[in-house]
């Protein structure tokens, strides 16, 4: 399935961001001033978007990165799990 034909109909990101797949989990180049210099790192990303959990946002290296990127969709996994198991 090409991107462009990707359509995500849930009712929530978090539900979206639960069922990504390996091959929509990455890392990109992140580059930000920080006491006036420049400081070039990588952000996580799942399905092109920035994302960070409780250990950050940005790292030294694209593995941390996609590392992160790939415990945030865990996150949301276990999220999801734990909310279908609530009393309804």
């Amino acid at each position: 399935m090409s991107e462009s034909s990707k359509v995500f109909f849930p009712a929530s990101k978090l539900l979206a961001y639960s069922i990504a797949h390996e091959c929509d989990i990455s890392a990109e180049t992140f580059k930000v001033v920080e006491n006036g210099k420049l400081w070039v790192g990588y952000v996580g990303t799942v399905y092109n978007t920035m994302v960070g959990t409780d250990k950050g946002f940005k790292f030294k290296t694209f593995d941390e990165a996609r590392d992160n990127a790939a415990r945030f969709v865990c996150e949301c996994r276990e999220a999801i799990s734990k909310k279908s198991q609530e009393p309804a």
